[in-house]
């Protein structure tokens, strides 16, 4: 990850996306315009691979996405990942907020509804 991730005193947010289309210049807009925070808008793929480990980095999740399948560890690589960076949710001190579509993803799984 880049040095200036890894010194900014803002908080870091990791806006999680997919399944569900938005109006990207406003939703980008509206994150860019929030004072003390930088955002890191990205796909759940993209977030849960974690190509430039900056996952644990991030100070809070935001999760804007309408996926429906709960991830199935048994469907390949990218499903396990989805399931293990899911499943640790919770687990550290990040903050965690569910908006819009996102309350209702995943509406099979009692992982997602704790959340």
């Amino acid at each position: 990850m880049s040095d200036s991730f890894s010194t900014t005193s803002k908080i870091k947010v990791a806006v999680i996306t997919g399944h569900h289309p938005y109006d990207v210049p406003g939703f980008t807009d509206l994150f860019n315009n929030l004072p003390d925070v930088v955002s890191y808008i990205q796909s759940l793929e993209d977030f849960v691979q974690d190509v430039g480990q900056a996952r644990a980095r991030y100070d809070v999740l935001v999760f804007y996405n309408f996926h429906q399948q709960t991830p199935d560890p048994m469907k390949g690589e990218l499903e396990q990942q989805t399931f293990d960076a899911l499943t640790r949710l919770g687990e550290t001190a990040q903050g965690i907020l569910v908006l819009h579509h996102a309350l209702v993803a995943y509406d099979r799984w009692a992982l997602w509804d704790d959340l």
